[in-house]
């Protein structure tokens, strides 16, 4: 709940400063719409995200939604990453550099609902490190990084502090492992 709340508060601090208007929310219909166009169905934390950010200017780049924006859409980006759409990866936002922030709803790093960052250039359809446990904590981790200038993902000591449960996952780089 507190996360939530300063979730929020961040948002709106980010919106505020660097003078971003939200766009519509997603809704409970256009959830249905794409899980019935794609099968790959929405998480509860993830549409928790999208009835109140979908698709919007938020962090280093932009954050992606449903039924929104064209270049900001999920299913935009499975257009031209069908690899994506077939292993069930919703990708949620990206860096600005063209690179991309990713949940995998299959659990094959662990429970619940990490995010991942994938890096184009060098492994598109592969995930190169993991960034959080989970969507609303990638979210508060990535405006304050971006507000904030924190040592979020890649110092170790940070990033356990402010998400325990960060370990938990296996099967996947962490941050401060890369070459």
């Amino acid at each position: 709940m507190e996360d939530d709340r300063r979730l929020s508060d961040m948002v709106q601090r980010f919106c505020q400063e660097k003078r971003v208007t939200l766009p519509p929310p997603c809704t409970q219909a256009a959830f249905e719409r794409f899980a019935a166009r794609t099968s790959v169905p929405v998480p509860p934390p993830l549409r928790s995200w999208l009835l109140k950010v979908n698709g919007a200017a938020i962090g280093a780049g932009y954050t992606y939604g449903i039924e929104c924006d064209r270049e900001n859409e999920i299913e935009f980006l499975y257009s031209l990453r069908p690899e994506w759409a077939e292993k069930a990866w919703l990708p949620i936002a990206n860096d600005g550099c063209g690179n991309h922030y990713l949940i995998p709803t299959k659990h094959e790093y662990g429970p619940g609902y990490p995010v991942f960052f994938v890096d184009t250039s060098v492994a598109p359809n592969e995930p190169d490190y993991l960034c959080a446990s989970s969507i609303n904590l990638f979210f508060l981790l990535l405006l304050e990084w971006v507000l904030d200038d924190t040592d979020w993902p890649f110092d170790k000591e940070f990033t356990l502090r402010r998400d325990p449960e960060f370990l938990k996952f296996t099967g996947i780089r962490y941050p401060w492992d890369l070459d």
